[in-house]
């Protein structure tokens, strides 16, 4: 039997070893397929896990879907906006209730394989604080690559980076690694640049995108906007005078 020990963010009793975190807003199509694959992918594994969805003030049901699966399956948890806050909200709100050693974040929107949750699982293991799956093959419309492009190149040029996916909705992070960051915000949406810039080690590893085949993105050109605007905010507090005499990549990307 496993040893129970102290959760690295809560300090509660846990047997968990990895917490799968999903934010969610309005993907009830796609939440009981991506429930099965996470539960089949991370049993391959043999890990002792917990899916913690954050349900961002979804209209369509998603969290009244969730709750039907907390019911019949405990390592499953739900938390709750009573609005829409935004990813980075939802991923600070489950960030507080974390319990395992490692954490993945996926996206709920199925365009990420649960499968390729061995390969960070397999990185961090090896000793990375932070891995982050980079798309190699982006099924996105022109303008979101476009829009993604010029979002990374910025990001890199202020953090002195050389990132190829920063915005990847699949990282893995070792948890006991997040207390050495400042995640205040919104930073959690550039945790590359931010670990690099601490220091920590940072890999990224090629990982398989699809098309969405359910609901709809809401990312606009208007919206990127804003989030470029938001991530530099984000960034530059952290930025001294000395990242212009050296890259802050914490390691190659892989």
């Amino acid at each position: 039997m496993r040893a129970r020990k102290l959760s690295p963010m809560t300090g509660e009793d846990s047997d968990v070893f990895l917490t799968v975190l999903v934010p969610v807003h309005n993907e009830v199509a796609n939440l009981a397929p991506l429930y099965a694959a996470l539960v089949e992918s991370i049993s391959l594994l043999g890990l002792h896990f917990e899916l913690l969805f954050v349900d961002d003030g979804s209209s369509d049901g998603s969290a009244a879907l969730v709750r039907e699966l907390t019911a019949t399956d405990e390592r499953v948890l739900l938390l709750q906006h009573d609005r829409c806050r935004g990813k980075a909200a939802a991923l600070a709100t489950g960030l507080q209730r974390v319990n395992g050693e490692l954490l993945i974040i996926i996206d709920a929107d199925l365009q990420y394989d649960p499968r390729d949750l061995a390969v960070l699982v397999e990185g961090l293991q090896s000793g990375h604080d932070v891995v982050s799956g980079a798309r190699a093959m982006r099924l996105d419309s022109r303008g979101r690559r476009i829009g993604s492009r010029v979002h990374n190149a910025v990001v890199n040029l202020l953090a002195g980076t050389r990132f190829e996916d920063h915005f990847s909705g699949l990282k893995g992070v070792r948890v006991a690694s997040l207390r050495e960051l400042d995640l205040e915000c919104g930073r959690l949406r550039v945790l590359l640049a931010v670990a690099a810039l601490s220091g920590l080690s940072v890999c990224e590893v090629p990982v398989r995108h699809h098309e969405r085949s359910r609901g709809s993105s809401r990312y606009g050109w208007r919206a990127l906007s804003v989030l470029v605007g938001s991530d530099l905010r984000a960034l530059l507090p952290l930025v001294g005078p000395l990242r212009w005499f050296g890259s802050a990549d914490g390691a190659s990307p892989r």
